[in-house]
């Protein structure tokens, strides 16, 4: 398809398997990349909670990782639960409210791209879960490997989730959740080509 042609001509995909950080030590030592999360939100309090509950839950790093929830200003259910939502994560949390927009890929996660502090930017749904245990320190690691062995620091990762997988769509499309760096997102100029919606 036309999409996945300029997918594959502007980013070079790379795939990796989380490995294990096996010394402790000088992982401790070593400046790790901040992640950020990108999630868009409607209408699904209990799902969100359970979401950033599966990244805390999983995270070794517990500073290491924003999340920039984008929430819609008619979206009253869920606004009546932010302030729980922002007690239990604040410190990890950007929100930002707007009007609800017509799609998700420049309207949401461009959007929110351009806000994000993290060296590495993850799209992820509010209805999905992180279930890898210390992740973040899988990514740093792949991070890391590939600023090494690449003068640039332009870098996609496909993370391959249980759901695409099942149904063969990650053969199909990609993956869902993608991690881009910072650097790739501003070579691009967006985190999502606009064609991709």
């Amino acid at each position: 398809t036309k999409v996945k042609q300029c997918l594959v001509e502007k980013w070079q995909q790379l795939e990796f398997a989380f490995p294990f950080v096996e010394d402790e030590e000088q992982e401790q030592k070593i400046e790790r990349p901040l992640i950020s999360f990108l999630m868009a939100t409607r209408q699904r309090p209990r799902l969100l909670d359970n979401a950033i509950k599966s990244i805390f839950r999983n995270a070794y790093y517990q500073d290491d990782f924003e999340i920039i929830l984008n929430v819609d200003l008619d979206d009253e259910e869920t606004i009546r639960a932010l302030p729980n939502v922002w007690r239990r994560y604040g410190k990890n949390l950007i929100i930002v409210l707007r009007p609800q927009g017509a799609d998700m890929t420049n309207y949401y996660n461009n959007f929110s791209a351009n806000l994000a502090n993290g060296d590495l930017v993850w799209a992820i749904n509010d209805d999905a879960s992180v279930s890898t245990q210390h992740f973040d320190k899988k990514v740093h690691k792949v991070y890391r490997d590939f600023q090494e062995k690449n003068h640039h620091k332009m870098m996609y990762i496909q993370c391959m989730d249980v759901t695409h997988a099942k149904n063969n769509l990650y053969k199909e499309i990609g993956t869902c959740f993608p991690i881009l760096s910072k650097e790739a997102i501003n070579a691009l100029g967006s985190f999502f080509p606009s064609q991709i919606e």
